[in-house]
């Protein structure tokens, strides 16, 4: 029985790669589904836009849709990452400018009531205690610091004072595709690189990665604009012409190769006949 199950997966398997193959509809479907047109369905259901206004090149619907599709799903994964939820990582050091929903801790030596965590609100002002609002967004924590101290003289003759960020919720930037850890990684900077975001995402396989294809997509609601680039020479060659800075809201997504693609399409094809397959072997095992 068993010996009889195995045959069969393997014709089918075999069967099915031949047809798919040789079937000259299907040979166009591929390079239909390979060929970087826009993709104005995809886009525009995220709000980025309508046909004519996505750049040429962008990836093409299937591909993007795909994507981000995958990564949407994990919103309703228990543990999983999502859009609006926890997020995958913190990239980047440098410079930051505090945005709404930044967490700040400011600490005030001697005088714990005027100390605490306290978050950019949507005014982007701070709700500071006994002060009052206290404008946060577009300053750097030191300059932050500046102002609290200027309003802090007023109750205290020389305040000690530290400005701290404890959450960085105001920027960050999304890496879907193959790479090890596709999600929403907050900035702990106004930029990042693109070598540093991936490496820290988790290196893609090399085999079922088309890094060469890498897409960088800047949305917006009317001109949002994608870049190809050549990831590969950036990693594995040192090439660092294309290593862009990303800015907050940008898109990285690295495309499978068509073979990834071709597997993965006979694995959920052949999904189904495997379990019907197991279950055979095992009710004949039991009845044998």
């Amino acid at each position: 029985m068993r010996r009889i199950t195995q045959i069969t997966r393997l014709g089918l398997a075999v069967t099915l790669l031949s047809t798919l193959l040789l079937h000259p509809s299907w040979a166009q479907q591929q390079q239909d589904d390979w060929s970087y047109e826009p993709s104005p369905d995809a886009y525009q259901q995220q709000g980025y836009g309508s046909q004519n206004q996505i750049s040429q090149g962008t990836p093409n619907r299937q591909q993007t849709t795909e994507a981000i599709d995958r990564y949407l799903a994990a919103r309703e994964a228990p543990g999983l990452n999502s859009l609006s939820g926890t997020v995958a990582g913190i990239l980047g050091s440098g410079p930051y400018t505090l945005g709404i929903g930044d967490v700040v801790q400011i600490m005030v030596r001697g005088q714990p009531e005027f100390s605490g965590s306290f978050v950019v609100g949507p005014d982007g002002a701070l709700q500071y205690t006994f002060v009052g609002d206290v404008p946060a967004v577009g300053m750097t924590k030191n300059e932050l610091k500046e102002v609290v101290v200027s309003h802090l003289t007023r109750y205290v003759k020389v305040p000690s004072v530290s400005v701290a960020i404890v959450g960085y919720n105001s920027k960050s930037v999304y890496l879907l595709g193959e790479v090890a850890s596709p999600g929403k990684y907050a900035m702990a900077g106004d930029s990042i690189t693109l070598r540093e975001a991936v490496v820290r995402a988790g290196l893609p396989e090399r085999a079922s990665a088309a890094t060469h294809r890498t897409w960088v997509i800047t949305p917006d609601d009317t001109h949002p604009v994608a870049r190809k680039i050549d990831l590969q020479k950036i990693l594995y060659k040192g090439v660092l012409k294309e290593n862009i800075d990303l800015k907050p809201g940008d898109v990285v997504y690295i495309p499978p190769t068509v073979m990834t693609s071709v597997t993965r399409t006979l694995d959920e094809f052949f999904s189904p006949f495997y379990r019907a397959a197991v279950v055979t072997s095992v009710a004949g095992d039991v009845f044998d």
